[in-house]
């Protein structure tokens, strides 16, 4: 025995002395990770406003297409798809270029650090982030698409005033026989 830990003022274990080198890699990741949130939060406020921008926008458009036959979960769903597809390409496009990414930022770290980087890309995380943004987003489109159920063939060609029924001064019925004297009524 040496005893050098004995004159030492402090040691450091290889665990400790790893934590504090890769204390730079792990602020790095939080800043990225910060970043990601923040995004994740500015696309779900700017699709938000441009879903509801649109449904104003087609709301004679949605009214036929009730009239059609069209329900209003149908017409939620095309909704949800387009901005799923969006993120999906969005999604492909980010792996792909992550990849050389992360060979250049372990290069960069090693040669901060000296710690050997494992030199693999995280495949099963990102498909699990994906899939929880996807939900999240399909959540919330399906919230601010709620308009839809209320929007009837009649308020849309009416520019969204309420609904009006026709009604004989006698509340006969209409009926297909005698239409002309029935509406009469």
């Amino acid at each position: 025995d040496t005893k050098i830990n004995d004159m030492a003022f402090a040691t450091m274990t290889r665990e400790t002395s790893e934590h504090y080198t890769g204390i730079f890699i792990n602020i790095i990741m939080a800043m990225i990770v910060g970043v990601t949130v923040v995004l994740l939060v500015i696309f779900l406020i700017v699709a938000g406003h441009s879903i509801t921008t649109e449904l104003e926008i087609d709301y004679k458009d949605l009214g036929i297409l009730k009239s059609q036959g069209a329900t209003s979960s149908l017409i939620r769903k095309v909704y949800i798809a387009e901005y799923i597809v969006s993120q999906l390409i969005g999604c492909i496009i980010g792996f792909a270029v992550s990849i050389p990414c992360e060979r250049l930022l372990s290069d960069v770290f090693f040669g901060m650090t000296g710690m050997l980087p494992e030199r693999n890309f995280p495949v099963v995380e990102g498909i699990l982030l994906s899939v929880g943004h996807f939900v999240i987003t399909g959540i919330y489109i399906f919230f601010i698409t709620r308009r839809v159920v209320k929007t009837t063939p009649v308020k849309a060609i009416t520019s969204g005033h309420n609904d009006f029924y026709f009604d004989s001064r006698y509340n006969a019925r209409i009926t297909k026989r005698g239409l002309g004297f029935t509406l009469g009524l």
